[in-house]
């Protein structure tokens, strides 16, 4: 089966609605089995679906030498050109870090 990426919190919010709605009837039932399913469902990090990575978990990453807090430097794999990136960024050209 293809793999299928929704915003889940939208969908999630009806459910919960109709289910509200419908307490104590079958279909009632039927929504609250269904809204369970989608919050137990596994979740997909976008980024790594997409083959990306994170620049903490990336290869080229590196500790930022300047006073900037919270920032790191990320190699943006050409040569010795860096720029500024949080842990929490990615790029499109970042490759994960082997462990």
């Amino acid at each position: 089966m293809d793999h299928l990426y929704i915003k889940a919190a939208p969908v999630i919010t009806e459910f919960e609605r109709l289910t509200k709605a419908r307490v104590g009837t079958w279909t009632g039932v039927a929504y609250g089995n269904a809204l369970q399913l989608l919050k137990d469902a596994p979740k997909v990090d976008p980024v790594h679906a997409a083959g990306g990575c994170y620049c903490q978990e990336c290869e080229f990453w590196k500790e930022a030498e300047s006073s900037l807090v919270g920032t790191v430097m990320c190699c943006t794999g050409q040569g010795d050109a860096y720029i500024q990136k949080r842990p929490g960024d990615f790029c499109s050209s970042g490759k994960m870090r082997r462990t």
